[in-house]
């Protein structure tokens, strides 16, 4: 055989590309069995819910599910102790309708048979696409699920996103997977590591919810000028959920407690301005007078203090301790009324009231395991 004979023998097999397939299954590999590191924190939010169906008791009380509203202002431990039975807090950061059904489901299908589930539709979550959620859908849901999703959405996009989620974890942490090799090239240490261990330790102590510290962030100014006209909408595959969500409670006799969480004075009248606070109000009037299992706690006028707050929408320990014991009160009123009227309850007026169980925020998080790594 001549020289360029076996040239041509040599260069069949590409083998510079071969290299690098097996490059990124190793690197995804890598990436896929150390999640909690190369992921954020809405990321590990998720994935924390879905690993925490197996957790919960099958004596399950209350179930909390939701977005990041119910995550930080809803605290198990306060539930437990003025009920007296066992809760669990599944909500996600940046939460959708259909992860909140996927999630009762799951909770379902273990055997759990909470007797009252509180949630929260934020209208902003609502109104937007399941796609926003794309990197999230891969630690939450099943190949069965994903495609379900996709199809009730009638959204290829969201199919294709959710696959390689899926199928590349990488996709979803990238921004930590860039700031893990900035540090290594620069000989620094993991500059996220401390937060994250502190979180997940965090949602461990308080059953599953965030507590923020109550020290107050700065808080953005919030322009409450009236804007321009829009009509607000739930998107529509997020109504289905919703509206298979409350189905699926009916059917196995479960109390919902829809929250409308307390905001910011500055937040409400901003809402109230560009008139969606009166569009989302009528869709949760639809849906309260058609499920006599449904009862609505809303908090838009229960004028919680401005320290109450972590953000213009999220509260903080206070905010949540006082928050969490008035949810408990009503939940211990008893079965909802076959009246929609008496089963839409405004949450009582702020009383500033901080005794209840002991709970561990974010900051004392932080302290105990800088503490755990001195002793070690």
């Amino acid at each position: 055989m001549d020289e360029p004979s076996r040239a041509a023998g040599r260069s069949a097999i590409p083998w510079g590309f071969v290299g690098m397939i097996v490059l990124v299954a190793l690197t995804e590999r890598f990436v896929g069995r150390h999640p909690a590191t190369f992921s954020g924190m809405q990321s590990n939010s998720w994935r924390f819910s879905a690993e925490a169906v197996a957790r919960c008791p099958r004596d399950l009380d209350v179930l909390c599910l939701g977005d990041s509203q119910v995550k930080v202002g809803v605290l198990p431990r306060v539930l437990e102790a003025k009920l007296g039975g066992r809760a669990c807090n599944l909500a996600a950061f940046g939460g959708q309708a259909p992860s909140s059904f996927f999630l009762l489901r799951r909770i379902l299908e273990s055997g759990a048979r909470p007797r009252a589930v509180v949630v929260d539709f934020d209208p902003n979550l609502l109104a937007v696409s399941p796609r926003s959620s794309a990197p999230f859908w891969g630690e939450l849901v099943d190949a069965h699920d994903a495609a379900e999703l996709a199809w009730n959405a009638r959204d290829l996009a969201l199919a294709n996103q959710g696959a390689l989620a899926w199928a590349l974890p990488s996709f979803k942490g990238r921004s930590e997977i860039r700031a893990h090799i900035l540090a290594i090239l620069r000989r620094q240490s993991d500059p996220g590591a401390e937060e994250r261990r502190a979180t997940l330790r965090n949602w461990s102590a308080n059953g599953g919810a965030h507590v923020a510290s109550r020290a107050n962030a700065p808080r953005p100014v919030v322009d409450t000028r009236v804007g321009p006209a829009k009509t607000w909408r739930p998107n529509r595959a997020n109504a289905l959920y919703l509206e298979r969500f409350l189905h699926l409670a009916r059917v196995h006799d479960i109390a919902v407690y829809w929250l409308i969480p307390p905001k910011s004075a500055e937040w409400q009248l901003r809402r109230e301005h560009l008139g969606s606070d009166v569009a989302f109000a009528a869709l949760v009037r639809s849906h309260q007078e058609q499920y006599s299992n449904l009862v609505v706690i809303d908090g838009r006028t229960a004028g919680y203090a401005e320290d109450c707050f972590l953000d213009p929408t999220h509260l903080n320990r206070r905010g949540a301790m006082e928050f969490s014991a008035a949810v408990a009160e009503i939940i211990a009123g008893g079965q909802p009324s076959s009246q929609a009227s008496l089963r839409w309850v405004a949450l009582p007026a702020f009383q500033g009231r901080d005794a209840g169980p002991v709970v561990e925020d974010l900051a004392e998080s932080r302290l105990a395991l800088r503490a755990l790594s001195a002793t070690r």
